[in-house]
């Protein structure tokens, strides 16, 4: 049976993680989904517990796994790693099923190596939305708060113009983009199930 990839991307700030976090929450132990847990040289924010927001490590350990082609993508964002295990692809094919977060750049590369994953975008109303948020979140200063706003326009102007996720979310009220996010992921692993039973049959 093979698992689903749901590739989950967005500007900073646009509640990506809180949004999967209380997803998983609510179905993950029902849907047998999981959050892939990526690896980053960041220092570990307020409240951040290693091997469940991030795997945390050095740029020399980073950089150790690149030559070992441990990655499945990976990205340098402002002189930080990031990077996603290519151990993703065996055990979505042994049928676990996941949610992977990464930026647009690093879905682009898993898409070229696991095209039938299910892409999603969140995206908020505007940079002042995402000004207020990365500001309230309290974790990086206001130099880093203006590159990633800088990189975040870019990202929504390239979506704009050449779509190329599968699904848009709109995160402006959390209550409504958690059941959007819900109904895709759900409806994706329901047509699964339905499928699978029906392909069997037709093979018999």
């Amino acid at each position: 049976m093979q698992g689903k990839l749901f590739v989950i991307s967005a500007p900073s700030g646009a509640g990506k993680t809180t949004l999967v976090n209380a997803l998983l929450h609510e179905v993950g132990d029902s849907l047998s989904l999981k959050r892939v847990i990526t690896y980053t040289t960041r220092s570990m924010g307020l409240g951040e517990e290693p091997g469940v927001d991030y795997h945390f490590i050095s740029v020399q350990e980073f950089e150790h796994k690149i030559q070992q082609r441990f990655f499945l993508e990976w990205s340098v964002v402002y002189g930080t790693y990031y990077g996603s295990p290519a151990s993703l692809i065996a055990q979505c094919k042994e049928g676990s099923s996941s949610i992977l977060i990464v930026d647009s750049l690093g879905a682009q590369t898993v898409r070229a190596q696991v095209p039938d994953a299910i892409f999603i975008w969140i995206y908020t109303k505007g940079i002042d939305v995402l000004r207020e948020r990365l500001i309230l979140r309290g974790r990086d200063s206001q130099e880093k708060i203006e590159k990633l706003l800088l990189l975040a326009e870019q990202e929504m102007i390239s979506e704009q113009k050449n779509r190329f996720f599968s699904h848009h979310i709109d995160n402006n009220v959390f209550k409504v983009a958690l059941n959007a996010l819900k109904m895709i992921v759900c409806e994706s692993l329901l047509q699964k199930s339905r499928k699978e039973p029906l392909e069997a049959a037709i093979e018999e």
